[in-house]
């Protein structure tokens, strides 16, 4: 979350003196929106996503290679999300396209 974080420096030196420098204000912002995915590891052909974001968003569903199996759109709130096809055991990887790209790790069993 953003906000205002406080940070002072510590140094020691090699003989062992230790000097506390004054401190730094550092104001941070937002960060992307939250995604919690669950059941995981998932014993269905579906999984819930809860976005905390205020827009639209397109996500994809990936095999650890990289080949997209699923795409669609995820919107503010609780998301269930059904796959297209009946998925192997194994990790699959979740992908919101955000402006840095947020990727979370889906287990199937």
């Amino acid at each position: 979350m953003g906000g205002l974080s406080y940070y002072r420096l510590k140094s020691t030196d090699l003989d062992g003196i230790i000097e506390f420098h004054g401190v730094l204000a550092v104001k941070m912002k937002n960060r992307d929106p939250e995604i919690l995915i669950y059941p995981n590891p998932s014993l269905e052909n579906f999984v819930v996503a809860s976005y905390s974001g205020i827009s639209e968003k397109n996500y994809s569903i990936m095999d650890i290679s990289g080949i997209t199996i699923q795409e669609g759109i995820l919107v503010p709130g609780i998301n269930e999300i059904h796959f297209d096809v009946r998925l192997d055991p194994g990790y699959y990887i979740f992908r919101l396209d955000d402006s840095q790209g947020i990727y979370k790790k889906i287990i199937v069993r």
